[in-house]
């Protein structure tokens, strides 16, 4: 499939959201697939661990993109 987005027949704004969407899942498990082999893999992975990663990467990466 060439173009998955002319394939799914979405508008600019659609596109514009996958893509940022998409990036930002790559951002989050970044981190996480460094630490695959990882003694901490285990600890990363408890929910209340995960919830503070998953805050933490919200806020960084919320200020990054912000626009004036």
């Amino acid at each position: 499939m060439k173009n998955i987005f002319v394939y799914l027949e979405l508008n600019a704004v659609e596109i514009c959201v996958l893509k940022d969407i998409k990036s930002f899942i790559y951002k989050f498990y970044e981190p996480i697939v460094d630490l695959e082999n990882d003694v901490e893999t285990m600890n990363l992975l408890s929910p209340h661990k995960s919830r503070d990663i998953l805050n933490e990467f919200f806020l960084v990466w919320g200020q990054k993109n912000l626009k004036n």
